[in-house]
């Protein structure tokens, strides 16, 4: 008997993501109270609403230790254990184990998809990044993916933000499938005044993020080493990762006393600590997954002016010199002549800050992650129409005809 046969079908959610560990963020919370990435509690809260309404819920993370931990509330949080290539053998046991009646996908893992669009269970993709690598490499590696998500038995495609949502689109996927959600964003650009350039020595700069070279931190290092004897600039780094390699890399440019590691803080701590910043820089390189950081977010709402390397989703929400500064990825040397042009030009700084409101306006989506999956999981005519009148086609079509 199928998934959708029978006379009284329980709905079973299972949320499956590359990367993440909800048992330490469930164990955390009941610590402390705090989250360390944004997000993650909000996406507790709402699978615990959705298993009150439908009767379970889950999220499987692939490269989290191994593990099950099934809360009171109907709530099932795993860890696949699948390293981090995401073998997709050992993802596939756990979730055939926990049997799904409705299952998202939230990394491009075509095999998980077709299991599920062959077991006749609902499925969604919802992706917040994409695979970044060559352009050649790129098309042979996710070329079957825009005609799986296209299948029928995928019912919900969705891409984090609009540009997520035009990747998609530019990819293949039908725009008129596609469906761009955000997160709730409770702080706001209100929390702290537009900036003016800081009249001190030595300037500040700050990386929030993953620690290595895939996320710039290398190459921001590197640039710092170039501003010797033109700027005095310090960096702080919060974060995990590689730490002692990039120690090691600032020790032997000569940056000891120009570089903190400041390990993890507790996410509610982020705006503040990049409003003291001179500046924020977010250095990807063209091999990090596509996607828009959440600490742009968090950027946006400190007043501090980004610098970011030019990859296309950010660029899709971002003009250079007006509300960002944009670098070539990969490229220090580019890199610092961005520090430099910021801190040396008031009016540009004061610009890029005093734009920082709209900038994040902008991004803001009416669609958000657990509202989707709900409506998507009650399977209503009403709520399926709405998810229709919410997708990429049907905005982009109402934005020409609105002129």
């Amino acid at each position: 008997m199928s998934q959708r046969e029978g006379r009284t079908p329980v709905k079973r959610l299972l949320v499956v993501q590359a990367s993440g560990d909800f048992r330490e963020v469930h164990l955390q919370r009941q610590r402390s109270g705090v989250e360390y990435q944004f997000g993650q509690i909000y996406m507790l809260d709402e699978l615990n609403r959705i298993a009150r309404r439908y009767g379970q819920a889950g999220i499987l993370s692939c490269t989290a230790p191994r593990h099950v931990l099934r809360l009171p509330t109907g709530v099932t949080l795993m860890g696949a254990g699948a390293g981090r290539a995401c073998d997709t053998n050992s993802v596939l046991v756990m979730v055939a184990d926990y049997d799904p009646t409705h299952l998202v996908v939230q990394a491009p893992l075509p095999k998980l998809i077709r299991w599920g669009v062959a077991g006749a269970r609902d499925v969604a993709c919802v992706l917040t990044r994409l695979p970044a690598i060559n352009p050649v490499a790129r098309h042979l590696g996710m070329a079957r993916l825009p005609a799986i998500l296209n299948d029928r038995g995928v019912s919900l495609v969705a891409g984090h933000t609009m540009s997520g949502a035009k990747a998609l689109v530019d990819m293949g996927v039908a725009a008129n499938k596609v469906v761009a959600w955000d997160f709730v964003h409770e702080r706001t650009p209100h929390l702290f005044a537009a900036k003016q350039l800081p009249d001190r020595q030595p300037h500040r700069l700050l990386h929030v993020g993953r620690i290595d070279e895939k996320k710039g931190v290398g190459d921001l290092i590197r640039a710092l080493a170039l501003l010797k004897g033109r700027r005095d600039v310090h960096l702080e780094i919060i974060g995990q990762g590689h730490i002692d390699k990039m120690q090691a890399l600032g020790i032997s440019l000569g940056l000891f006393q120009k570089i903190r590691f400041l390990g993890q803080i507790p996410n509610y701590q982020i705006p503040a600590r990049m409003n003291a910043a001179d500046a924020v820089i977010m250095a990807d390189r063209a091999t990090f997954p596509m996607g828009l950081p959440l600490t742009v977010y968090e950027a946006l709402v400190s007043r501090t002016p980004i610098i970011a390397s030019h990859r296309p989703l950010l660029a899709g929400h971002f003009t250079d010199r007006e509300n960002a500064l944009l670098f070539r990825a990969g490229n220090p040397k580019a890199l610092a002549a961005a520090i430099d042009m910021l801190l040396a030009d008031q009016l540009l700084y004061a610009r890029i800050s005093r734009n920082a409101m709209a900038s994040w306006t902008a991004l803001q989506r009416s669609v958000k992650w657990g509202q989707m999956l709900d409506r998507w999981m009650s399977g209503a005519v009403q709520d399926r129409a709405w998810l229709a009148a919410q997708s990429y086609g049907v905005l982009m079509a109402k934005q020409v005809t609105d002129g």
